[in-house]
């Protein structure tokens, strides 16, 4: 399913946001 795929990617792109900020 892309929808489980793109919540994945934005989790990771959150994630990783939150590391750098």
């Amino acid at each position: 399913m892309p929808l489980i795929y793109m919540n994945i990617t934005l989790a990771f792109t959150m994630s990783l946001l939150g590391m750098l900020v």
